[in-house]
């Protein structure tokens, strides 16, 4: 029941935000927000419904986010015949995209309007594009690549076979496409608050890059504006992948894959104002709808891989719980065109903690309050001294994605399990975050935990006393928007359905190209990850077909 009454709250939140969003950022005219918020969506070549007399394409790609862009335009560019399915709308349902960070953006570009969650004690709500250039277009833009430790363990336990140095070159490539670099001018007040904490406390932090072409700093120095473009996958390798001559089929979904006559077969069906379309078929087929429909396309398919139980499509999937926390300050600390706060707190990583600012514009921020009620109407007053942070953790519980069988429903069952420890975890989390934010000089913290009093700077000493030191599990409100793992990639077939190529276990010419293919919760933003190893696989793969314009295959064997 609580559930259920916590759903009809965030709908009618988000309405209620959405009522006077007008007085707070949409009457402001577009053309004064930064170019990066009111952008005009990249328009791509629509594929034509199959006939006769089309030309059959080489290589289909399952979604255009991330791992699917890259490995799409990487292979337009060496000269095969690319067809890409998204799920998401067409240039004509979309021509402009909708304000970053606002309630349109939720209800048109998230998969469920951003209501989807993993079922478990906590249950996790989680979030993912469903649009052109998938979670690129609405995540944070953040950019890590993978620890190295973390590369090296999985090595040991998955067997993966790549080194960094065989990642490197992808690295670079992909950083250089999509503009990786720090701020040319001052970060917004709501990042600069955790490093002003963190020097209080001693704690390291740092400003973390982002995929962003900047143009100059704001002039006043105060806000941290910046005028600049978002370099996503729309205007970077989606963009690349139509100048190539490659075609995208928008509103298409993939129900089923088969293997037949020497290519897979796609059955696919309309999405949103779609008409519907044949199946379309290739030798090749990349998998990249991300770590939630992936296993589910193979799992309704019945592509079954040989390994032992762990190796399960679907069986091993991650994430990054999250806790936040709404802090309130006596100074100003957002504004309409806040963007994405850059500075995380890794003083704890070693322990599988991380923190940091989250997109906090007025229907985030009213959301958030969800478990505070009473002061629901401080988002209204004072939203412009408000910010969300978070602090997520690196858990050792494991999650599944199961197709129900039947037919019944669409979308598959996601479960995930947080054990005791991770319990405890995100507890310390929790406090370190609220520490951190309260020597920062917030004086008023909101944590997203159902009857759990707001904290008040003015108590001194005692004011985290309510904190508790393991979150309770019929309380407190999660979520992540970090999925990974459900089709772990490497030599151990014990674990990995998916080879480190990327290559379906058993199974010719079948890929995956997404998320899924991470081994483990890698501990930070996940894209950088993601974007090297499908950069890497999609390379390996034109090379192994001797085309051109493919980067060399690892210096070692698989």
């Amino acid at each position: 029941m609580r559930d259920l009454v916590r759903f009809y709250d965030s709908l009618f939140t988000v309405g209620w935000c959405d009522s006077y969003l007008p007085d707070l950022v949409r009457s402001t005219p577009l053309e004064e927000f930064p170019p990066a918020l009111s952008t005009r969506r990249a328009v791509h070549a629509e594929a034509p419904s199959p006939s006769g007399t089309a030309a059959a394409p080489d290589a289909i790609v399952i979604g255009s986010g991330p791992g699917g862009a890259i490995t799409g335009a990487l292979l337009a560019e060496a000269g095969l015949r690319v067809l890409m399915l998204e799920e998401g709308p067409s240039p004509q349902e979309e021509a402009f995209a909708p304000q970053a960070f606002t309630v349109q953006e939720m209800l048109t570009r998230y998969r469920n309007g951003g209501l989807t969650p993993a079922m478990g004690s906590p249950k996790i709500a989680y979030v993912e594009g469903r649009c052109r250039g998938g979670g690129s277009e609405i995540n944070s833009g953040l950019y890590h690549r993978t620890p190295q430790d973390l590369l090296a363990q999985w090595q040991r336990t998955h067997r993966l076979a790549i080194t960094a140095a065989d990642l490197e070159p992808h690295y670079e490539a992909c950083e250089a496409a999509v503009s990786v670099s720090k701020l040319p001018g001052p970060a917004p007040a709501a990042s600069t608050m955790l490093q002003r904490g963190a020097d209080v406390l001693g704690w390291q932090c740092m400003e973390v890059p982002r995929w962003f072409r900047y143009a100059a700093a704001d002039a006043s120095g105060t806000t941290g504006l910046l005028d600049g473009e978002r370099q996503s996958m729309s205007p970077t390798f989606l963009q690349r992948f139509a100048n190539a001559g490659g075609l995208m089929r928008s509103s298409t979904r993939a129900v089923g894959i088969e293997y037949t006559a020497g290519k897979w077969r796609v059955e696919t069906a309309a999405t949103g104002s779609g008409t519907g379309s044949p199946a379309v078929a290739a030798p090749h087929l990349f998998l990249a709808g991300g770590a939630i429909s992936t296993p589910s396309l193979l799992q309704r398919s019945e592509i079954r891989t040989a390994g032992g139980p762990g190796s399960r499509i679907g069986g091993n999937l991650h994430m990054h719980p999250t806790i936040k926390v709404v802090a309130e300050f006596e100074e100003e600390v957002n504004s309409e065109a806040m963007g994405v706060p850059v500075h995380q707190v890794k003083e704890f990583a070693h322990q599988g903690i991380s923190m940091g600012c989250a997109i906090s514009s007025p229907p985030f921020l009213a959301l958030s309050m969800l478990d505070h009620p009473r002061d629901l109407h401080r988002v209204r007053e004072r939203w412009r001294h408000m910010a969300i942070y978070y602090a997520m953790i690196v858990p050792a519980g494991r999650g599944r994605v199961r197709q129900l069988p039947g037919g019944l429903f669409r979308d598959p069952l996601v479960t995930f399990t947080c054990t005791a420890d991770d319990m405890y975890l995100l507890g310390t989390g929790l406090r370190r975050l609220c520490q951190v934010l309260l020597a920062a000089g917030a004086t008023r913290l909101y944590p997203t935990i159902a009857g759990c009093p707001a904290i008040n700077a003015a108590d001194g000493p005692d004011a985290l006393r309510h904190l508790p030191a393991s979150l309770p599990r019929d309380r407190t409100n999660l979520m992540t928007i970090h999925l990974f793992s459900s089709c772990a990639s490497g030599e151990n077939r014990d674990l990995c359905p998916v080879d480190s190529l990327g290559r379906v276990a058993g199974q010719k010419g079948l890929y995956v190209a997404d998320a899924s293919l991470l081994p483990s919760a890698p501990g930070v933003n996940p894209q950088g990850s993601i974007m090297a190893l499908c950069h890497r696989n999609a390379s390996a793969f034109l090379a192994s077909r001797g085309s051109r314009g493919a980067l060399p295959l690892p210096s070692h064997p698989l």
